[in-house]
């Protein structure tokens, strides 16, 4: 079966601030539906990480689950369901949940833009997403960095966005996801990720990491 990702923001524990869905912005959810350096879903979540630097997953719905441990009452109770076999209180304390899972406990942020009726969502144009000016990734955890413009192209002359192959987890479990091998899947999970736009903004003991993968 399909696997639905979402990109999730967390605290320095690991805890899930917010969320955003791919449908939102006219795009699938699965990971190679949405993982392209045009898609204005990935440039939105860039836009967050442009203005402040932060946590970030790219949460899969078949990832594992999370430290039962961590989860707070308030957490069991909004995600519990006494009528399921596999969603009650016990179970989830027992067993935990994943961060997709969990990010329904906290606020999505979206666009606040009125789409044109004339225009379908996957070919308007929206204005809060970073633009393509801003070239770098930075992951100011492993002290590395990435450019965009280096990525190859496919065959078609598209390029893959690395944000969310970098820091995804649940990758290979599932339909649309990225059939490829690389050290470089989820490598960048849950790490304080950023965006600028000049190098020189880069500290310059960050090593720059190739991102070579495509489709």
């Amino acid at each position: 079966m399909g696997q639905y990702y979402r990109p999730v923001f967390l605290t320095e524990k690991s805890k899930p601030i917010s969320f955003a869905v791919s449908y939102d912005f006219g795009s699938g959810a699965k990971l190679m539906e949405h993982s392209w350096r045009l898609n204005p879903f990935v440039r939105f979540i860039e836009n967050q990480l442009l203005i402040q630097p932060q946590r970030l997953v790219w949460a899969g719905d078949y990832a594992d689950n999370e430290d039962p441990k961590t989860l707070t009452n308030a957490e069991i109770k909004e995600l519990s369901d006494e009528k399921s076999e596999y969603w009650n209180s016990t179970k989830l304390k027992a067993e935990g949940v994943n961060l997709y899972s969990l990010s329904k406990t906290v606020a999505k942020i979206t666009h606040d833009e009125e789409i044109p009726k004339d225009k379908s969502k996957y070919d308007y144009n929206y204005k809060k997403v970073a633009p393509l000016t801003a070239k770098y990734l930075i992951n100011y955890d492993k002290k590395e960095f990435v450019n965009k413009t280096k990525v190859p192209k496919d065959s078609d002359g598209w390029q893959m966005h690395p944000l969310p192959i970098l820091t995804c987890e649940g990758n290979g479990r599932g339909g649309g996801d990225f059939g490829g091998e690389s050290k470089l899947i989820g490598s960048w999970s849950r790490d304080r990720i950023g965006v600028v736009t000049k190098k020189s903004d880069i500290p310059k003991d960050f090593k720059e990491v190739i991102f070579d993968l495509k489709e």
